[in-house]
């Protein structure tokens, strides 16, 4: 059955490793919300088995609003697209490395994408992955949806 996951708080944006001049070492300047936002991740998608083969991922990054922007300022924004920093493709990258070996074996499985910035006063990520099969259609594990994934998938494949 297709999952929303979301993830609370500002989307954050992979980023390359650091180097130490000193020591001559690389470190992950992430770690610490990798682990965190992994065990979010785990604990969202709960007993459910990997997904297998191709995959459709629709992903949506709600971007906070400059703080001082009066509240009509705001309510106007809410919404709207977001061109500014962070890139798309960091932001997405960020969650396709989040899900490998949590919701499936390996981001290679991705064979399409739709990714969105939008403002919003509650900034947070939010995704959701369909199966496909081979020709590309997609496949369902269950067509029950709730009303949100139903809202989520359709707002998704409505884009396009």
């Amino acid at each position: 059955m297709p999952m929303l996951y979301t993830i609370p708080g500002r989307p954050i944006p992979w980023a390359r490793a650091g180097y130490n001049r000193e020591t001559a070492c690389i470190y992950d300047r992430q770690k610490m919300e990798r682990i965190q936002q992994k065990l979010l991740l785990e604990h969202q998608h709960g007993a459910n088995p990997f997904y297998e083969g191709p995959l459709f991922l629709f992903m949506t990054f709600y971007m906070p609003i400059n703080k001082s922007f009066s509240i009509r300022k705001k309510a106007e924004m809410e919404g709207t697209h977001h061109f500014c920093k962070s890139d798309i493709d960091n932001l997405q990258k960020w969650v396709m490395d989040l899900s490998s070996n949590v919701l499936f074996k390996d981001d290679c499985q991705i064979c399409d994408l739709s990714v969105r910035k939008r403002y919003s006063n509650n900034p947070r990520t939010v995704f959701s992955l369909l199966e496909l099969d081979n020709h590309g259609n997609e496949n369902h594990r269950d067509e029950n949806f709730t009303e949100e994934e139903t809202k989520i998938i359709t707002s998704f494949t409505n884009q396009s």
